[in-house]
């Protein structure tokens, strides 16, 4: 036996004790790299088969974790927010000293319908009514709006309704408040238009001096 300090002994050993560290870092190299190749052929990794190394095994897997970490993320940026449903109509404090809690809604989506100010549109109501539906004029005028049979006729054929009732909370503000935004635009003004509303065509002359339509106009601009 040669002696372990011998020249030859000395590289003898150094040899077996770095082959196994050798052969690891191949191994491993081989896998590292069987995995890219999997990676980049196809543009994905194709799943582990039980016959691969389970080193390899767990590279992919974790690849694959990544891309479908990647692409969920990237699915997210694309998936538009939730529509946000806001509420019909949220009542304005303008109209909260003329009209009830119950009709605020109805009366702000009525005159935005027909481009009315809300207020004018409470004020003629306040005036008209008082907001009581069962309230009947003295010439049979009914309804919120307090619209006479007539005239209501007329309106529902430019509104085109085939039937309607002018009780009806509903109708009677949208057949009033076509009306009223009819004479706007006919006659120019709040006043006379105001006037008309009342008295008719011929009323629209002596708006000046007319008391309806000064106690409109108290609460539709009060002092």
């Amino acid at each position: 036996m040669q002696d372990r300090f011998s020249p030859l002994g000395i590289p003898l050993r150094l040899t077996i004790l770095l082959l196994p560290f050798c052969l690891g870092g191949l191994v491993t190299l081989r896998v590292i790299n069987w995995a890219q190749l999997s990676v980049e052929v196809g543009g994905a990794p194709a799943l582990p088969h039980a016959s691969q190394p389970l080193i390899a095994q767990e590279l992919v897997m974790d690849v694959l974790r990544e891309r479908v970490a990647i692409a969920a993320s990237r699915e997210g940026e694309r998936r538009p927010e939730p529509v946000q449903v806001l509420p019909e109509v949220v009542p304005s404090a303008r109209i909260d000293d003329l009209v009830p809690v119950a009709y605020r809604s109805l009366v702000l989506r009525t005159a935005a319908r027909h481009g009315l100010d809300p207020r004018l549109l409470a004020a003629v109501i306040k005036l008209e009514s008082r907001f009581d539906r069962t309230t009947v004029g003295t010439h049979g005028e009914v309804g919120l709006m307090q619209i006479l049979a007539d005239t209501g006729a007329w309106l529902a054929r430019y509104a085109g309704m085939e039937s309607y009732d002018l009780r009806d909370d509903e109708t009677s503000l949208e057949l009033g408040a076509i009306y009223l935004a009819i004479n706007l635009r006919e006659y120019g003004s709040v006043e006379k238009a105001l006037a008309v509303y009342n008295g008719g065509p011929r009323a629209a002359a002596g708006w000046e001096s007319n008391i309806y339509v000064a106690r409109v106009l108290s609460y539709y601009r009060p002092s």
